[in-house]
Formats: C-alpha cells, structure tokens, sequence
C-alpha cells in the first residue's frame, strides 16, 4: 500500500513538478514521500536535534526538506539568490548546534 502511495506522489506530484519547474509542488511531493516506507522509520530514529532542524529549514522557506539515508544530513531546496542561500545554511547550522546538533 505504501508503495502504490509513494509511486503515485512520484508519478502525478514530483514529475510534473520538475517539468513545470514548480518548487513547491516538487517540494510537497519530495516531503510526502519522506512519510512512507524506510524513510519515516530512518527519520523516526533521528534525534530530536535533527527533527527540530528539519522543521527550522521548513520555516526557514527551504522546499523539499529531507534527510540523506540514514541521515543525519538534511537537505531542502529554495529559489533564492546565492546570498539568500548562505544565510539560510548559516541559520540551520547554527539552529542545528543550538540544539544539540552538530555543525
């Protein structure tokens, strides 16, 4: 069942997303597949350091916010400009060290 969830997103959400070059659709797919399967348990299993900053990048307007594998890295994609881009990893690390992550 999670399977046919996660290909549907794949399928009608993440692809025309790309096509169309829409950030934010492409964003709520690449998030709603991060609820299915290995991926919830691989981020369940996280400390609450990596949760906490997973939420700051969302709030922080970065899309498609995940985590690599087992993690703990974190990824998220935005449409800001290049220095936008650096305050917003600027803002994660330090959001991230402030609450037992690490840098």
């Amino acid at each position: 069942m999670e399977a046919a969830q996660a290909a549907r997103i794949a399928f009608l959400k993440i692809l025309p997303a790309v096509v169309e070059t829409d950030l934010d659709d492409f964003g709520e797919g690449l998030e709603a597949m991060q609820r299915y399967g290995w991926k919830r348990v691989q981020i369940d299993r996280q400390s609450e350091a990596v949760r906490l900053t997973m939420g700051e990048t969302r709030r922080l307007g970065l899309r498609g916010v995940g985590m690599t594998s087992w993690g703990p890295t974190l990824f998220g994609f935005t449409a800001a400009g290049p220095e936008a881009e650096q305050s917003i990893m600027r803002a994660v690390r330090e959001f991230g060290v402030e609450h037992g992550g690490s840098r």
